[in-house]
C-alpha cells in the first residue's frame, strides 16, 4: 500500500522544553487546547487516499479531545493510517486509541543519556508495538558508545528504537558525526539492524555533499507538509517550523502543494541535512507532477 503523508499541527503548546527542538520557542499568543473536529474534516477531505495524517506537536497529549481527532482520522475514506508523535503524555494518559492497527505511535521520551543516566519524561514502560527516538546529541551518543553493552543488554538497541541524527535545525551534530559513525558501526556489528537509511545521512554530513536536485524535490513536495491549526497556514517543513515559509490554508494551496506548486527551496534547506536518502523515496512523482506517494507498508516510514 503507499499513501501520501502530512503532518497536523493541532497546537504548539507542550509541556516540556527540548533545546533540540525549535516548536516550543515560538511566540504564541494563544495555543490551542482542544481540536475543532469540524475543520479538521474539512481539510481531509482534500488530501488523497490512502494517506498517512501524521500529528505532531507541541505535545498532542494536551489536547482535551485528541481521542475523537484520532478516531475521526481513522474513519476518514481518505485516511490510511494515522501516526501519533508524543513525549510519553499520550501513553501516560491514554489519551488515543495506540492499540488500534492502523495507528503508528512514537514517544520522544528520552531526553538525554548521560553516561548510564537515562533522563526520561515519564516512566520506560516499554512496548514493541510501540516506537522509540533517541536524539544524537554529542553526550547521548558518547554514552551509548562508552556503555553499548549494558544499553544493548537494557534493551535499547531493539528495532523500536530509532537513533536520530540531527538536521541543522537548533543544534548541529557535524562536530560529532564521527563519534555517530561509530556507534552506528556498534550498533550493525552487534544487532545486525540494517542501517543503510542512517549511513548515508552520516556520509552526506561527514563528506559536505548537498544533492540540490533532492532538495529541490523535498521543498516542491514537501515530506514533512504540515497544516497549522493555530496559525491557520500551511507549512513547509515540521523539522524547522520557524524558519521555513508558510502560506494561509486552504484549499487552493493544499491542491498546489500536491502538485508542487507552492513551495520552493527557503533559506532554512540550505542547511538542512535531509532525511530521504535517495530519489526512490519521490518515485517518479516529481516528473510526472503528481502526488508524492510514500511506502508505508513498514511503519519504519513513518518516523520522524
Amino acid at each position: 500500500m503507499k499513501g501520501y503523508s502530512f503532518n497536523i499541527i493541532f497546537s504548539k503548546k507542550c509541556n516540556q522544553n527540548c533545546y533540540y527542538c525549535d516548536v516550543w520557542s515560538q511566540d504564541i499568543l494563544k495555543y490551542n487546547t482542544e481540536v475543532d473536529i469540524d475543520l479538521l474534516m474539512y481539510y481531509l477531505n482534500y488530501f488523497p487516499k490512502h494517506s498517512v495524517a501524521r500529528i505532531n506537536g507541541g505535545e498532542p497529549g494536551l489536547l482535551t479531545n485528541l481521542y475523537d481527532a484520532v478516531v475521526t482520522m481513522l474513519n476518514h475514506p481518505n485516511i490510511e493510517k494515522v501516526a501519533i508523535y508524543s513525549n510519553g503524555l499520550v501513553r501516560y494518559l491514554q489519551k488515543a486509541p495506540l492499540d488500534h492497527p492502523n495507528v503508528v505511535y512514537q514517544e520522544h521520551l528520552i531526553q538525554d543519556i548521560i553516561g548510564k543516566n537515562i533522563h526520561t519524561f515519564y516512566n520506560m514502560a516499554f512496548d514493541n508495538k510501540y516506537k522509540y527516538v533517541v536524539i544524537l546529541t554529542e553526550n547521548t551518543t558518547n554514552s551509548l558508545i562508552d556503555d553499548f553493552d549494558y544499553f544493548l543488554n537494557y534493551g535499547l538497541m531493539t528495532n523500536n528504537f530509532y537513533f536520530k541524527i540531527l538536521v541543522s535545525k537548533v543544534i548541529s551534530c557535524d562536530s560529532y558525526i564521527a563519534k555517530i559513525d561509530k556507534l552506528f558501526t556498534l550498533l550493525q556489528e552487534k544487532t545486525n539492524r540494517n542501517i543503510s537509511f542512517q549511513r548515508q545521512v552520516i556520509e552526506r554530513i561527514k563528506d559536505k555533499k548537498e544533492d540540490l536536485t533532492l532538495k529541490k524535490i523535498c521543498a516542491s513536495f514537501p515530506y514533512n507538509v504540515y497544516l497549522d491549526f493555530e496559525t491557520m497556514q500551511l507549512g513547509h517543513c515540521t523539522m524547522i517550523t520557524s524558519k521555513t515559509k508558510t502560506y494561509p490554508l486552504n484549499k487552493s494551496n493544499i491542491e498546489k502543494n500536491l502538485k508542487g506548486q507552492l513551495f520552493g527551496l527557503d533559506d532554512a534547506c540550505e542547511v538542512c541535512k535531509l532525511y530521504e536518502t535517495s530519489r526512490d523515496v519521490f518515485h517518479s512523482s516529481f516528473i510526472n507532477k503528481i502526488p508524492i506517494n510514500y511506502s508505508f507498508e513498514n511503519t519504519d516510514t513513518l518516523l520522524w
